[in-house]
């Protein structure tokens, strides 16, 4: 049994460092930058040899629990996304400029984070090393704000996303635990966010909060509550009203990226997606039963004059619903998108009504769902963004939590 135990403990410390393994090498260069003016050029390297020998540890920490059944369906979806893949590239033969990048990373990121979020079994240790991480990220924080005049011009989306969570962790125990101490400490890495951050991770903790309102009073809904309401939807409504006018006073005190755009009413500018939003639905419209498949969008839009390319990587659609309709056309694209919203709206109401499941799984699943909705509406895409294997290891944990928990209830 303490074997057991112990192993189930570094499983979590293994699981939790391949989580955050991209944010561990992103302070290190920022340390390395900072302190000795040299750049980590090693990088990307270190980064998929340390992600292999993580998924190797955890899979060989793992192996011996898992039965037959899972093996079979963790092998037909491996077999299922290289059968797709295949049919993409014998389609559109153009993608293999692209295919071992995606393919590395959508099975590191995507597929091997999904499994093993699945198959986390003691949740309230994951609770405890997670939560430690919120000092890391606090450096990490101090780091960013003391490189601030030399990172980008003051704006770093990677400490935005990398950052997340293990901040949106300690921001949900704060709310539901009234844990002040983490509380306060996320506000800070939400702050620096608002300071030198991406935009779209603010969604994502505007999603949480959310989350823990729903969580909160979902049961019951009484006047009290009904009052604050009320008011906290007056105090929106003034704050959007006269959001320029503010954002443009905060600016004077607090100059930051997000709040320079509000002062010119240019937060909703999507920064040329809409380019690419425009042609894609265009293509959609079309033809639209046509299955391009994956990776179709970098090459189609690569194709277009008078939009930055860059490396292909940077040119796709960063909006999961129309990367979806494009690459798998209408039929197969819409039949995908509501099975997936099926299962999401299946988890959402679990997580707010069901008083089965350990309340660290249920907070873990709200940042991983804000994480990933937030995320793949305006940025990333779901082929290798780490979001998505986190909102689909939540997913696939819950439904094997309540499979179990049925199964108690039978044989009783």
């Amino acid at each position: 049994m303490k074997i057991y135990i112990e192993k189930e403990k570094l499983y979590n410390f293994l699981l939790i460092l391949y989580i955050n393994f991209q944010m561990f090498l992103d302070v290190f260069e920022n340390a390395l930058l900072y302190f000795f003016n040299r750049k980590f050029t090693a990088r990307t390297n270190v980064q998929i040899i340390g992600f292999l020998i993580l998924a190797v540890g955890i899979f060989l920490l793992k192996i011996k629990s898992i039965n037959l059944k899972q093996i079979l369906v963790i092998l037909g979806s491996f077999l299922a996304i290289n059968a797709i893949t295949y049919i993409s590239y014998k389609i559109n033969p153009d993608i293999h400029y692209y295919l071992n990048r995606f393919f590395s990373a959508f099975m590191i990121q995507v597929f091997f984070m999904s499994i093993f979020i699945s198959f986390v079994e003691d949740w309230s240790d994951f609770e405890k090393q997670i939560s430690r991480q919120i000092y890391l990220v606090l450096l990490y924080a101090v780091m960013i704000l003391v490189r601030h005049n030399d990172i980008n011009h003051g704006y770093s989306m990677n400490f935005s996303y990398y950052s997340y969570c293990v901040s949106a962790y300690a921001f949900i125990l704060g709310l539901q635990k009234k844990d002040g101490k983490k509380l306060l400490l996320s506000l800070f890495i939400i702050l620096t966010n608002l300071y030198v951050g991406a935009r779209g991770v603010l969604i994502c903790y505007l999603l949480l909060l959310l989350f823990h309102l729903f969580r909160k009073y979902g049961d019951s809904f009484q006047k009290k509550n009904l009052i604050y309401l009320i008011f906290f939807t007056f105090i929106f409504y003034i704050l959007l009203v006269n959001n320029r006018s503010i954002a443009s006073m905060l600016y004077q005190f607090f100059p930051s990226r997000t709040l320079e755009l509000m002062s010119k009413g240019r937060i909703t500018i999507l920064s040329g997606r809409e380019l690419y939003y425009k042609n894609i639905w265009h293509e959609i419209l079309e033809q639209p039963f046509k299955f391009r498949g994956i990776l179709s969008d970098r090459i189609f839009l690569s194709r277009l004059k008078g939009i930055r390319i860059g490396d292909g990587f940077t040119a796709y659609v960063h909006n999961f619903l129309l990367e979806v309709l494009f690459q798998f056309g209408c039929i197969w694209g819409i039949i995908i998108l509501f099975i997936f919203f099926r299962y999401l709206l299946e988890m959402f109401f679990t997580l707010v009504r069901n008083r089965n499941l350990e309340q660290e799984l249920i907070f873990f699943s709200f940042v991983s769902f804000s994480y990933a909705i937030g995320q793949l509406a305006v940025s990333n895409s779901y082929l290798v963004a780490p979001s998505f294997g986190l909102l689909l290891g939540s997913m696939f944990n819950i439904t094997r939590k309540k499979s179990i928990h049925r199964g108690k209830k039978q044989d009783e």
